[in-house]
C-alpha cells in the first residue's frame, strides 16, 4: 500500500510527525528509525560539498534536521551520541557502515553548518588532529570521537555553535 511506503512529514508548531511508527514527541524513536535506514552518506560528511545523492537529500531526514536546528532539546540529545559505536545501515563511501556517533557528528555539522575539523577550542589534542591535512578527514574523526576527553571537546564545541546560531531557540538540555 502506498501509506505503507510513503513518508510523510509534517512540521508544525515545532512538532515533527513522523510514520505511525513514531510518537512525534519521542526524539529518541525518531533518531532510531533514521539510523536505522539503510543509505550512503556519499560527501555529506562534510559541509563544503553537496548532500546531492545522499541520505540527507531525502525528506525524512531534512524534516529530521529543520526539527533539530529549531528544537535545542532534540540538537542536544544528537550531540550527546557522538561518544556513541553502536552500527548503523548508514555507510560512508569508498570506506565503511558509520557509527551512530559519526552520523551524530553529520548531523550537527549540517545544522550549525561547520565542520568538526574547523574546532577552535582549547584541546591541543583536538586541534593537531582537525588541523591535519588528510584527504579523508572523515577517517580522523573517528579517533577524536573514541577518545572521551576529545569527544567531550567536540561536544562542548558544537553545543556553543548551536547557541550562538540560535540564541532564540529554548528546550530542556542537558
Amino acid at each position: 500500500m502506498i501509506a505503507e511506503k510513503l513518508f510523510f512529514t509534517i512540521v508544525a508548531l515545532g512538532i515533527l510527525f513522523l510514520p505511525f511508527s513514531v510518537v512525534a514527541a519521542d526524539k529518541n524513536a525518531m533518531w532510531q528509525q533514521l539510523i536505522e535506514q539503510e543509505g550512503c552518506l556519499l560527501s555529506s560528511t562534510d559541509i563544503n560539498y553537496t548532500i546531492s545523492g545522499s541520505v540527507f537529500e531525502k525528506k525524512l531526514w531534512k524534516n529530521f534536521l529543520n526539527y533539530a536546528q529549531n528544537n535545542k532539546a532534540v540538537f542536544y540529545s544528537i550531540v550527546n551520541k557522538f561518544g556513541s559505536r553502536k552500527a548503523t545501515k548508514l555507510h560512508i563511501c569508498n570506506f565503511r557502515n558509520a557509527t551512530e556517533g559519526e552520523v551524530a557528528v553529520f548531523v550537527v555539522q549540517r545544522i550549525v553548518e561547520k565542520n568538526w575539523y574547523s574546532y577552535d577550542g582549547n584541546n591541543d589534542k583536538l586541534k593537531v588532529i582537525a588541523q591535519k591535512k588528510a584527504a579523508a578527514k572523515v577517517l580522523l574523526l573517528k579517533n577524536v570521537i573514541e577518545d572521551k576527553e576529545m569527544c567531550k571537546e567536540l561536544q562542548f564545541f558544537f553545543k556553543q555553535q548551536y547557541n550562538l546560531n540560535n540564541k532564540n531557540i529554548t528546550g530542556k538540555c542537558k
